[in-house]
């Protein structure tokens, strides 16, 4: 583990979220299908939260990080059938916290999906009034902080975790 990481991790601590650890189970008929070597599978879709997935082990840390910040509310942005975004909404109701998924514009038809899960997760959705492609950095920026920013209006106390839940580049230096 890289030296700049492990203090941040010990500092935050950690909500244990996963179902831990999640089983190596072999492919015997891939592995014949390719003549070799032996290949296994790990099963992140069984970390339990909210269907599982491999973000589940990152927002162990992350929902520590907004507990230690006193915030009530878990902020995320992503596409509207994100994994990270439906699993952040169920790490909050696990929790004990309030969500809030940040969507880019596509897929407004039939709810359905992980789309469909953050509804039923009962997460706050706020649509963005563009796309991915038509993304840049100052349109998301200015709305997210927009959307933080009447967040703590009303008396919240948001934590906002970036799409995907990247961490800080610090904690990698």
């Amino acid at each position: 583990m890289p030296e700049g990481v492990k203090p941040e991790l010990e500092r935050t601590g950690r909500i244990a979220l996963a179902s831990a650890p999640t089983p190596l189970e072999p492919l015997p008929g891939l592995t014949r299908l390719l003549g070799g070597p032996e290949i296994w599978i790990k099963r992140d879709d069984l970390t339990g939260l909210g269907l599982g997935g491999n973000k589940v082990r990152k927002l162990e840390f992350l929902v520590a990080e907004a507990r230690s910040q006193g915030a009530d509310t878990l902020v995320t942005i992503g596409a509207a059938q994100s994994n990270h975004v439906r699993l952040t909404a169920a790490a909050a109701r696990a929790t004990g916290f309030e969500s809030v998924s940040i969507l880019f514009a596509g897929h407004e038809g039939k709810e359905q999906g992980n789309l469909l899960l953050d509804r039923l997760l009962d997460s706050d959705i706020v649509r963005l009034p563009f796309g991915m492609d038509e993304a840049t950095a100052s349109k998301v920026d200015r709305a997210v902080d927009g959307t933080l920013a009447r967040l703590r209006e009303s008396g919240r106390s948001p934590y906002f975790i970036p799409a995907g839940g990247a961490v800080p580049a610090e904690w990698t230096r």
